[in-house]
């Protein structure tokens, strides 16, 4: 008993007790980073205080750029375990999403994209110094999610990093749901042979990535309270629509791809590349390498990240957009 006394005062106590069943390190180590920051959308009086889970990596002085990553669909911040560690050159935030992750989710709120938009502006804010401008990066519907941000506040980021970025995939797969379908839908979300199915579909190399343990830790947030009520909000809600809005941004842009993605095709590189145009300043295929780069290929990913924030930056000469293999690359 007191061994497992010990385990649990690692974690904060919004860190669900099934997190005792998990082995990987990595994953374990982002939640003992957790911590929550209590934010509320300025200007709104009738949501209240909510608690904003974060994780904190890397430098710690102010010159140090600083990068926010968002997680996809329904998964939190212990997603980016294997990156974040290897941006040790940078100020790295992991946040996770207003209605996911480890937040607080109070019954009775909007957690469709417009709501997730505010309070992570807000999150931001109040974890950067004023007036400073930071790098924004997401995966999946992470990446659709800062293009969001990017695209509602220019003024607080100056570059994007999208991974297998959902932008061409519009709307919310629940909205045209009508009860019981959308509460069932919700229930099928949290059932460990979907979740085991979907960790098979994300990788290239399933057979060593998508194993029990992964299972569990992506599952761990659909333990947390109030994660079915905020899940049916988003689902009912209209989704993300940034179709339109990849041509808007004015941010500078790096692109990382899976080329063996199942879950979103390649072939939206193509897309990215007519719409961001100048914008676009690297473009990169991973070869054997399917929806989660940032889990399967990390070591190549940071690379490609630290590459782009250190030409933001003025430390390197541009490079042209390029989709031939990571190894040429990195080689060249």
């Amino acid at each position: 008993m007191a061994f497992v006394g010990s385990f649990r005062a690692c974690y904060r106590p919004f860190v669900p007790a099934q997190v005792s069943d998990i082995c990987d390190n990595a994953a374990l180590n982002v939640l003992k980073r957790t911590r929550r920051v209590p934010v509320r959308i300025p200007g709104n009086s009738s949501d209240p205080e909510v608690g904003i889970s974060y994780a904190e990596f890397g430098q710690t002085h102010p010159g140090a750029p600083t990068i926010v990553l968002i997680h996809g669909f329904d998964s939190s911040l212990v997603e980016y375990r294997r990156l974040a560690p290897l941006l040790d050159d940078f100020r790295v935030l992991l946040i996770d999403l207003h209605g996911w992750g480890f937040t607080e989710k109070p019954r009775g709120l909007d957690y469709g994209p417009e709501s997730k938009r505010l309070y992570a502006i807000s999150t931001i804010q109040k974890l950067v110094n004023e007036g400073e401008k930071v790098y924004i990066g997401g995966a999946s519907l992470g990446g659709g999610a800062a293009l969001d941000l990017a695209h509602f506040r220019p003024d607080l980021f100056k570059g994007i990093i999208l991974i297998d970025a959902q932008a061409y995939v519009e709307g919310s797969p629940g909205s045209s749901l009508i009860w019981p379908l959308d509460v069932l839908g919700i229930q099928v979300l949290k059932a460990k042979f979907l979740r085991r199915f979907a960790s098979v579909q994300s990788y290239y190399n399933s057979e060593k990535f998508a194993t029990e343990d992964a299972m569990l830790v992506g599952r761990l947030p659909c333990l947390t309270d109030g994660w079915f009520e905020a899940n049916l909000d988003f689902l009912k809600s209209d989704g993300y629509r940034n179709k339109s809005k990849v041509k808007e941004i004015s941010q500078e842009a790096l692109i990382i791809w899976g080329r063996q993605d199942k879950i979103l095709s390649v072939e939206s590189v193509d897309l990215f590349k007519e719409d961001l145009g100048e914008r676009l300043v690297s473009c990169h295929i991973l070869e054997e390498c399917g929806h989660m780069p940032h889990l399967e290929k990390p070591d190549e990913t940071a690379e490609l990240i630290r590459k782009f924030v250190h030409t933001i930056e003025g430390k390197e000469q541009p490079s042209s957009v390029v989709d031939e293999p990571i190894s040429s690359q990195i080689d060249a």
